[in-house]
C-alpha cells in the first residue's frame, strides 16, 4: 500500500494545509480550509479558525496572534533559507545559540547543496517497523 502524492499547490474547500517548521500543541483543532505557515506556533487548546502567517504565534479560542517569533527580517530569512527541503546531514550540526547564527551557518554552506528528496515510504514499512 502506498501513499499517493497530495498536491496542496492550490487551496481546495476544506483541506487544511500546514507548512514546514510548524509546532501544534495538543488538544487543538483546525477549521477546514485553513493554511498554517512555515514555522508558526499553535498553543495547546487553541481553535484555528484563519490562516496563520508564517513563524507566528497563535492561540485562544478562537485563536488570536500572540506575537511573531522573530524580527521580520529574521522571518524572511529563514523562509528564502527553505532549509526544511535540505537533508539532515546539510544543517549545521551543532546546537545554534540564535537564530541568526544558524541561519549564518546554513547560509555560508548551502551554495553546493541539493534538495533533499526522500524515498516512498509505503503503509507496509512503517506496520513493519511498529511491530518491531
Amino acid at each position: 500500500m502506498e501513499f499517493p502524492p497530495h498536491d496542496v499547490s492550490s487551496k481546495q474547500k476544506g483541506i487544511v494545509s500546514i507548512g514546514n517548521d510548524v509546532w501544534i500543541g495538543w488538544r487543538v483543532s483546525i477549521a477546514q480550509g485553513v493554511t498554517i505557515g512555515d514555522g508558526a506556533i499553535i498553543a495547546g487548546n487553541s481553535h484555528v479558525v484563519k490562516d496563520v502567517d508564517p513563524y507566528t504565534i497563535v492561540g485562544g479560542n478562537p485563536a488570536q496572534v500572540i506575537r511573531p517569533r522573530f524580527s521580520n527580517e529574521i522571518i524572511t530569512r529563514f523562509l528564502d533559507s527553505k532549509w526544511w527541503d535540505y537533508g539532515p546531514k546539510d544543517l549545521p550540526l551543532k546546537l545554534a545559540p540564535s537564530p541568526e547564527d544558524f541561519l549564518d551557518e546554513f547560509e555560508s554552506r548551502r551554495s553546493g547543496l541539493e534538495a533533499f528528496t526522500p524515498g516512498v515510504v509505503d503503509a507496509q514499512i512503517l506496520l513493519e517497523a511498529s511491530a518491531r
